[in-house]
């Protein structure tokens, strides 16, 4: 019998918090394509340097004295940031306390929180610089390996839970058994 019939095999049962490891992880890819997102716009839009200080806004404080275009556009930027940290500091918990045999995903939600760590500091080296293009691609390419990072962990905690149909267009049928059990 193929994996496209019938009911699908019983699996071994995960650790209870296992759900919560498997929504933050979705949760946190999308938040941190959404963040991508809002820096693309700082960009694009020019406002990298409308908060002259890092961290703070202005220099008085977290949040900014007046808001205009740029000044929004920056701010809810390290708005996203600052969120998308908290995520995976979340995540990396998780991963820790519900998948001790998940050797691939810990040493993952390692590296994303090095690398969020990583991009916060160089989100301050450019207001320093101020926004020298090679910090600013540094940056990008930084936020695009924490994206492909949170993608593999999502992907990894949630493959065994994909209908199995999906398990055969993803990894062909004979794939999609070594990859995920009978």
């Amino acid at each position: 019998m193929g994996l496209t019939e019938g009911p699908s095999p019983p699996r071994a049962p995960h650790p209870r918090g296992h759900r919560w490891v498997r929504v933050v992880s979705v949760v946190t890819a999308v938040w941190t394509y959404v963040t991508i997102v809002i820096g693309a716009d700082v960009t694009a839009s020019n406002s990298s340097l409308a908060c002259p200080s890092w961290p703070t806004c202005n220099g008085n404080g977290l949040f900014p004295d007046a808001l205009t275009n740029a000044v929004l556009a920056e701010f809810s930027h390290r708005l996203a940031a600052l969120t998308l940290s908290v995520l995976i500091l979340a995540l990396l918990a998780l991963v820790l306390a519900y998948e001790p045999n998940g050797r691939a995903v810990r040493r993952l939600g390692a590296l994303s929180l090095g690398l969020v760590v990583l991009q916060a500091a160089l989100g301050g080296v450019i207001i320093f610089t101020q926004a020298d293009p090679i910090v600013v691609i540094l940056h990008l390419a930084v936020a695009i390996l924490i994206f492909a990072v949170i993608l593999v962990v999502a992907l990894l905690v949630n493959i065994p839970h994909l209908p199995p149909r999906w398990r055969v267009s993803l990894f062909g049928e004979d794939d999609a058994i070594r990859a995920t059990g009978p």
